[in-house]
């Protein structure tokens, strides 16, 4: 299996910061190749929801779990895609390390 590891170091606070990448139902407008997301069930930090993806408006199922100010991760449930994409912030000083595996 490959894994892809990228990192980004962010001028902004840890709070900031998560604010934007909590916000799931908006990742089509960060996520490129998301392009639209449906939330079917949410209990506690565990949501369920169904995406669709820019090529050829493919839909997939997707487990999302967040942990907060921590890390966002989600795993592909369904669909042509496979695999987990793990959104994880570091402080660091007065910055913060977005890290994407």
């Amino acid at each position: 299996m490959t894994i892809i590891v990228v990192q980004a170091e962010i001028n902004s606070t840890l709070e900031k910061v998560w604010e934007v990448i909590s916000d799931i139902d908006n990742e089509p407008r960060f996520w490129k190749g998301t392009k639209e997301v449906k939330t079917l069930s949410k209990e506690g930090n565990i949501i369920k929801r169904e995406i669709t993806i820019a090529f050829r408006d493919q839909k997939c199922l997707q487990e999302i779990q967040l942990k907060h100010k921590e890390e966002i991760k989600a795993t592909f449930t369904q669909g042509i895609l496979d695999g987990t994409k793990i959104i994880t912030l570091i402080p660091k000083n007065n910055t913060v390390i977005l890290e994407t595996k």
